[in-house]
């Protein structure tokens, strides 16, 4: 019984730690949408790299990672960095979760 109840209490601190997570995710994540769309509004492509470094979260990395090559780069280039930045931001937020 007291192997059932602290298994228990483990697995509602990882379920309160990721919604926490997710949630202060979410919201950083807008913050830095608005950012970044204001700079492309603006054509300065070079700053959104040093917007996402100052900003750390699951968008900043994947746009960091997009945006850090050069302008000229092949389309297919730029959907395999958005593919693998996106499967590393998932494999993180879904540490601990099994």
């Amino acid at each position: 019984m007291t192997l059932l109840l602290a298994l228990s209490v483990l697995s509602w601190s990882v379920i309160i730690e990721r919604a926490k997570r997710l949630a202060r995710s979410g919201r950083r994540n807008e913050e830095l949408k608005s950012k970044i769309e204001d700079l492309i509004g603006k054509n300065k492509f070079k700053e959104i790299p040093a917007v996402c470094r100052a900003n750390p979260n699951s968008l900043s990395s994947v746009c960091r990672d997009v945006f850090s090559v050069e302008e000229k780069a092949p389309v297919e280039r730029m959907e395999t960095l958005i593919d693998r930045a996106i499967r590393v931001e998932l494999e993180d937020l879904g540490k601990r979760i099994s």
